[in-house]
């Protein structure tokens, strides 16, 4: 479980956890559908429309990977572009370091495991000679 401080907000996601991982594709599958590129590039959108599109879209996306409310923990209720990149960027950092994290603990739990069944072979082979 990897914990995440940025601003007011402590997020949490594991990338072993299966729901973590389900609300995270969701989130992509949501954003990706939304064609927001292409959205945001639409002749004639104004400025605002674009930042309101780009924001509401990853209000969606964040409140989608770890719940309801975060876009308002995150950004206080304000659709401010800046604010929303900078968050981005953020996150992506956080889940490289995250994905990491989960990689080294499942390294580790399959050591642990390897060690488990060597121990009971070990134990029942013990067993059957007696």
């Amino acid at each position: 479980m990897s914990k995440w401080k940025i601003r007011d907000a402590v997020l949490e996601f594991d990338w072993n956890d299966y729901d973590d991982t389900m609300r995270f594709h969701e989130a992509e599958e949501a954003l990706n559908k939304k064609g927001l590129e292409k959205a945001l590039n639409k002749p004639n959108i104004t400025q605002w429309d674009q930042t309101k599109l780009y924001c509401e879209a990853w209000n969606q996306y964040f409140d989608t990977v770890f719940g309801v409310g975060t876009s308002d923990k995150l950004f206080n209720g304000k659709r401010n572009r800046v604010l929303t990149t900078t968050t981005i960027c953020a996150y992506t950092e956080f889940m490289k370091k995250a994905r990491e994290e989960a990689n080294e603990a499942d390294v580790e739990a399959s050591k642990q495991l390897d060690k488990a069944y060597k121990d009971l072979s070990e134990f029942l082979k013990d067993k059957m000679v007696n």
